[in-house]
């Protein structure tokens, strides 16, 4: 209660509680405290780490109602997933779930499986450009408040997938259009063929600015889904017109000619999803003007594996983005910052099927050799008797262009054919010890145990009148031989060690040769058993060309400068946004399209990062997931730059709904790390009234479920049953035993 002094020193006390209040009425405002107990719940995110960082809370918390959401990234980095994840949170609360597909690329089998979401009570929207979307969005909060009539209570929540493909009614009507057919009026009066930077930024920020009071009054939650877009007018890193991209056939051409006439070339990039090397189109070319007075390209020259050289090299500005991989890791930095020593990110040819490898398994085994040649290039010998030149040719018919041509020693008892095969390269160790390699005991098939026994193998003993006898694979010069009893054994084969080889028995002589006698030629069928002549129908596998990640050392770097080479070209490439120079991996020119990302980013409430760090394999190398990171970079309604590592998420799964809940609750000072490492102990009064310890398990940012069960208060719940919710329904994605998570691959940056 507060006291005003009269003029004749009389004091009176006010009423200050009745006093704002009577203001409030007055100016058509609202009390403070008024307005917080009057807050829309929060929607459940599926995920207790983001519910925290969203909202402060945990069971209980997530994304509050009323709000604009925005969650960017690089591709592949879980957005799509976030927001049907967000979508059956609203469905859980008894709302209205909307999806506003822009992309059309949204998969109900992927939806239900990942996001568990009810396909039943699923909207879903379509719009061709950005003011189309916009009147989508407000058509839809007025149908479903006024006249469905649906009440407050029930949240209503739209994820716009996503505002970064949508274009605008003027870019739209360019497509429309035949540029060359028609008039410059005609392209006036239609809006098309002028560049006009920040366009959709504009119609951003109109739409955006009216958002806020209708959201707020209709309990709508709005996720718009962006990619990670540049400022405009930001001078990118460009290249020397003479400069060569790999394109998708495997030939080379110069920048300078695919910019100058806007070729709609595929190019070779790399996908980080997959980890391959693949096609994709260009859509941009950009003629970036020319050198300035104190400007100079840089010659960076690099070992390479490509058409037999081992030199690769490229001229870019300082200021063009490159990858590097360092310890295993690949990073992206300018070429002005890398150093000689150095390992760029390149590609390499690959020509080799599994078949064939097998017969490069069975010739090293065998008769045949692997020696390294300069760099990255291996050369693989076929080398037998003149007598058994027939069994050459049948070996070097099965590379195809890749065998050279068979030649003969100058004593007449031999001869030989080279293939060049840089993708062999590491196994052309195997001379300096004669040790028999892990990769080649482990997978050994049928096919190259055939080509090993041709080569060293004998078959003696057999009779016509009671069938005995016995084969023997000489390899003596092996030290380590017994290791192939194992790939033995895994075929149905035992055989016994002897001081010259390996000895089979009558009875596994017979089973070898049933197994390998339809890879056995003609001109080698004296090595089987009569029964098994005949039986040859082996095919010669086809070469499948293709390109594969690899690491290139840098060998210099130098200023470069030419007095008619000063044009600097550069590319945008469809959905990677790289592609292969010279040899090496090297970013495109970001697409300058800045028309949702800056506008988005001053008028939501709340923004997340996500990126992608590492690929989940399982044990057969199979992609099943990736590590996501989210960075939660504004927040109006709890503490921004809060942070959650290592969120795995599950392609046919979904997302671990415990992930990053390990160092959530250490900044939350729920639990505290103590002795030995890797224990934590619950602080009260989050024990329960008692102390328990834990020990992280095989090194992931996570909480036992046991645990979290044990104690429901250490995450806001109030029993286990609001725990067990999350393992019924998101459960499904806690990683099994048999996968592991391993090679990291490309953070992008914003």
């Amino acid at each position: 209660m507060a006291k005003n002094k009269k003029t004749n020193d009389e004091f009176v006390e006010i009423d200050t509680n009745k006093l704002f209040a009577n203001i409030s009425a007055g100016i058509g405002g609202e009390i403070l405290d008024d307005r917080d107990k009057n807050a829309w719940p929060c929607i459940d995110t599926g995920i207790l780490g983001l519910n925290y960082i969203l909202s402060g809370k945990f069971v209980g918390g997530g994304v509050p109602g009323g709000t604009v959401l925005e969650g960017f990234g690089g591709s592949s980095s879980g957005k799509s997933l976030f927001g049907t994840n967000l979508l059956r949170g609203c469905q859980t609360a008894n709302g209205i779930a909307v999806m506003l597909d822009a992309e059309r690329t949204l998969s109900k089998d992927f939806a239900v499986k990942a996001s568990h979401v009810d396909p039943k009570k699923f909207i879903v929207l379509e719009a061709d450009t950005l003011e189309n979307a916009f009147n989508r969005i407000h058509k839809t909060i007025r149908m479903v408040r006024q006249e469905a009539k649906v009440p407050l209570e029930r949240p209503l929540v739209i994820v716009y997938d996503s505002i970064a493909v949508s274009p605008s009614e003027r870019e739209f009507a360019e497509t429309e259009l035949d540029l060359e057919s028609v008039s410059k009026a005609q392209m006036k009066e239609a809006g098309a063929g002028s560049d006009k930077p920040g366009e959709r930024a504009k119609i951003c920020s109109k739409e955006l600015r009216k958002l806020p009071p209708i959201l707020a009054e209709n309990n709508c939650i709005i996720f718009f889904i962006n990619q990670i877009r540049s400022k405009i007018g930001v001078m990118y890193g460009c290249f020397s017109g003479h400069s060569k991209v790999l394109l998708s056939d495997g030939t080379w051409m110069k920048i300078c000619k695919i910019v100058n006439e806007k070729l709609p070339v595929e190019v070779m990039s790399f996908d980080e999803r997959s980890g391959n090397i693949v096609p994709r189109r260009v859509i941009d070319w950009h003629h970036n003007g020319f050198l300035g007075k104190n400007e100079s390209f840089l010659n960076i020259t690099f070992r390479r594996a490509i058409k037999n050289t081992n030199k690769g090299n490229m001229y870019v500005t300082p200021n063009h983005r490159l990858y590097i991989s360092k310890n295993g890791v690949i990073e992206e930095i300018s070429a002005g910052e890398v150093c000689v020593g150095d390992k760029l990110i390149s590609v390499e040819p690959k020509y080799l099927t599994e078949d064939h490898m097998q017969i490069v398994y069975g010739s090293i085994l065998g008769d045949g050799s692997v020696r390294k040649e300069k760099a990255h290039n291996a050369v693989l010998r076929f080398g037998h008797g003149i007598k058994q030149k027939d069994y050459l040719e049948y070996k070097s018919k099965m590379f195809g262009v890749l065998a050279g041509k068979i030649g003969q020693e100058t004593n007449d008892s031999k001869v030989y054919c080279d293939i060049t095969l840089p993708e062999i390269n590491r196994l052309g160790y195997y001379k300096k010890d004669y040790f028999i390699s892990e990769e080649i005991s482990n997978n050994l098939n049928e096919l190259g145990l055939a080509i090993w026994y041709l080569d060293d193998g004998t078959y003696a003993g057999c009779h016509e009148k009671w069938g005995d006898g016995k084969s023997t694979i000489y390899c003596i010069k092996w030290k380590n031989r017994e290791v192939m009893l194992g790939s033995l054994k895994r075929m149905g084969l035992d055989g016994k060690i002897y001081e010259k080889g390996i000895v089979f028995d009558a009875e596994n002589t017979i089973k070898l040769h049933q197994k390998i006698c339809r890879f056995v030629p003609p001109s080698m069928q004296y090595k089987i058993h009569p029964k098994f002549w005949g039986l040859f129908d082996y095919k010669s596998p086809e070469l499948k060309y293709r390109w594969d990640k690899t690491e290139s050392e840098i060998l210099s770097i130098q200023e470069w400068k030419h007095p008619s080479r000063k044009s600097k070209f550069d590319l945008t490439v469809e959905g990677n946004h790289n592609y292969v120079v010279g040899g090496a991996l090297v970013h495109n020119s970001p697409e300058t399209t800045a028309g949702g990302g800056m506008a988005l980013e001053f008028y939501t409430s709340m923004r997340l990062k996500l990126s992608s760090s590492k690929h989940i394999k399982d044990n057969y190398g199979k992609v099943v997931g990736i590590n996501v990171n989210v960075k939660c970079v504004k927040n109006k309604c709890f503490r921004p730059f809060s942070e959650l590592h290592a969120l795995r998420l599950f392609f046919d799964k979904g997302i671990d709904p415990f992930g990053g809940l390990l160092e959530l609750l250490i900044q939350a000072e729920r639990i505290e790390p103590i002795k030995p490492a890797g224990t934590y102990k619950v602080k009260e009064p989050w024990a329960g009234g008692q102390e328990i310890t834990f020990k992280s398990s095989k090194e992931r940012n996570d909480v036992p479920a046991d645990l979290i069960l044990k104690c429901p208060a250490l995450v806001d719940a109030t029993d286990q049953s609001q725990i067990q919710y999350y393992l019924d329904m998101f459960g499904g994605a806690v990683v099994a035993e048999d996968q592991v998570v391993e090679e990291d691959i490309v953070n992008e940056e914003e």
